[in-house]
């Protein structure tokens, strides 16, 4: 174990509990079950119906969340309608990955939103 880690363990470092609470080789390793869908997060930024917006998702964890469903929280509407919108070129994103299956896993950056949604 590395210097001063069990020290934090004990002195119950939250930033370390998070980084465990995230980290999905360790959780596998103990048979840990994880609700990612469950994890409360905020999204900030300007309305996409003032025109075309690009996002910026960051996280210092593997936040493991489908890119899908993160929007469709964030916008207040249904997977479906995301996968609409994304079929129609209303949300895209560069690169281009699956927005639909895509897992959060640090950070993304790219993400254009236009037209109405």
């Amino acid at each position: 174990m590395p210097a001063g880690l069990f020290d934090r363990f004990i002195n119950n470092d939250s930033e370390l509990a998070w980084q465990y609470a995230f980290d999905r080789n360790f959780l596998k390793q103990h048979n840990c079950v994880i609700d990612y869908a469950s994890v409360k997060y905020t999204i900030e930024g300007n309305s996409p119906h003032s025109g075309p917006q690009w996002v910026h998702i960051q996280s210092p964890y593997c936040f493991d969340l489908k890119l899908g469903v993160l929007l469709a929280n964030a916008l207040s509407t249904t997977v479906g309608q995301i996968k609409k919108h994304v079929e129609s070129g209303v949300i895209s994103i560069t690169p281009e990955i699956d927005i639909m299956k895509h897992r959060i896993k640090s950070d993304i950056t790219g993400l254009h939103l236009t037209g109405d949604i």
